[in-house]
């Protein structure tokens, strides 16, 4: 297999110098002993920074080195990231390659790769084994500290708490079932904004006990708007600041596409409660924070209006 690795930063390109762990300048994949027999190995870096700086821009940067990878004739591609904002890099790629007829692997460390107890060589191993086995399909893969190895769909994945990373139902594969993540729905690809497109902001809301919604005052007005909801599908229903409807009126006043997630279809049963949330655009099958990639993406490309790249991209249609 002729293997590109991207590196783009994070801890699994990092060392711990007394209590501050950094970026190392020399390439960490120097570490010829983690591939597998029979593998070549080229190395990119289209940029290289600690994952918690990094913009929608650099997710751009990321999908380009990937395309050009492939014109190089990747057989498969190894991405290393930070931990903090992987779900969100992941998510993006998986919205603007889900075309590449090559699988691309997203991985990271909890620990500098020379620390006792780090994943960073049980990380790169696996996600190596995935690229030579898969034949397409976009996936990150990562050891949780219960020692599982596991394959997670970029599309339901959350941020990690703690060492642990998690995903909505249907987005986390055991390691031992790859031929299942190729059986995985085909995502429709997004148009690629251009990095100089780049500058409409997606506000996101996060329900809160007590939330006063009044409280929320935009310095300038988002693009859209992304209102998370509890894991059952609901928000304040009650409180004169404090319900959906107040915001979601608010949000009608001032012209702000107002979407929701994650979305409950009516056939799985709703709470009373969750009435409230008509007249919000759902976004279903997705975690927030790929919802929030989503709405970004869309939001910033020319190619076409949002709305109708948002109904492509969604892989069921429902009601809230």
């Amino acid at each position: 297999m002729r293997l590109f690795i991207i590196e783009t930063g994070g801890t699994i390109a990092s060392k711990r110098e007394g209590a501050t762990i950094d970026l190392e300048k020399t390439p960490m994949l120097d570490r010829q002993t983690w591939m597998e027999s029979g593998v070549s190995v080229a190395v990119r870096r289209p940029f290289y920074s600690l994952s918690e700086n990094l913009t929608p821009m650099h997710w751009i940067r990321l999908a380009q080195a990937v395309r050009s990878a492939v014109a190089e004739g990747a057989e498969g591609i190894l991405v290393l990231h930070g931990s903090d904002t992987l779900p969100y890099t992941a998510a993006a790629l998986c919205f603007l390659l889900s075309d590449l007829s090559v699988p691309v692997a997203i991985t990271a460390a909890n620990r500098p790769p020379d620390e006792e107890n780090s994943n960073a060589e049980a990380n790169v191993k696996a996600s190596v084994r995935y690229l030579n086995a898969a034949e397409r399909g976009i996936s990150v893969l990562w050891q949780n500290p219960d020692g599982v190895m596991r394959i997670y769909d970029p599309r339901r994945l959350t941020e990690a708490i703690g060492d642990a990373f998690y995903a909505a139902e249907g987005g986390e594969t055991s390691f031992n079932n790859i031929e299942e993540t190729q059986r995985k729905g085909h995502t429709p690809l997004l148009p690629c904004p251009s990095p100089e497109e780049i500058g409409r902001f997606v506000g996101v809301v996060r329900p809160m006990p007590g939330l006063d919604y009044s409280k929320i005052v935009w310095q300038s007005p988002p693009a859209a708007v992304l209102h998370t909801l509890y894991h059952s599908g609901t928000a304040c229903a009650q409180g004169e600041n404090t319900s959906f409807e107040w915001f979601k009126n608010k949000c009608r006043s001032e012209n702000l596409p107002l979407y929701i997630c994650p979305a409950r279809r009516a056939a799985d049963g709703a709470y009373a409660s969750a009435e409230v949330l008509q007249g919000a655009v759902p976004l279903f099958d997705l975690s927030p924070e790929a919802a929030y990639v989503l709405l970004t993406l869309a939001y910033n490309q020319t190619a076409e209006p949002p709305e109708t790249v948002l109904k492509r991209l969604m892989h069921k249609s429902g009601k809230a």
